[in-house]
């Protein structure tokens, strides 16, 4: 279990201006393997039975196995009908995932990225806000979809602060 958190107020508020204002992007990318599609499944389930509209969007290469996944979840409380372009919240799993979308992300948006690696993260923006989160210590389990649905919960409770 995640356990209780302490989250920083700008993450809160920063998450709160972005719902409130438009169409959100929460983008999570990693290895094929670490439970991406599940997580996005996942994240997108939270946000419709919040009450949101979501557009789910997802992206693998043709590949046997491996490669680069990502999952953008759009949500937002009027309609959405299409992939917005930018990102407003990106979920970094890999350096693999920062290099491919770091142009992506909004001004002021925000990077949640995997702090037991060393990320090289000069090429972002200067107004991206960075959440070093262990995403790799919140679930080790045999189930890869318990793993991915615990490290979603842990995400959707920092953007929340809550889930019913």
């Amino acid at each position: 279990s995640p356990g209780p958190l302490r989250l920083p107020r700008s993450l809160r508020s920063l998450a709160m201006t972005i719902i409130l204002n438009d169409i959100v992007t929460f983008k999570i990318g990693g290895s094929a393997g670490q439970g991406i599609k599940s997580m996005g499944l996942i994240f997108a389930k939270i946000a419709t039975r919040s009450g949101y509209h979501v557009y789910n969007y997802s992206e693998y290469p043709s590949l046997i196995r491996g490669g680069h996944n990502v999952v953008a979840v759009n949500f937002s409380l009027r309609e959405v009908t299409a992939p917005k372009k930018s990102t407003d919240f990106l979920v970094a799993l890999n350096q693999e995932t920062i290099n491919r979308h770091s142009l992506e992300l909004a001004p002021g948006g925000a990077v949640l990225f995997e702090s037991e690696t060393t990320m090289e993260l000069s090429a972002l923006d200067k107004s991206v806000n960075l959440f070093p989160i262990p995403l790799s210590k919140l679930g080790r389990y045999p189930n890869r979809n318990f793993e991915a649905s615990l490290r979603v919960r842990w995400i959707s409770v920092l953007l929340r602060n809550q889930i019913r």
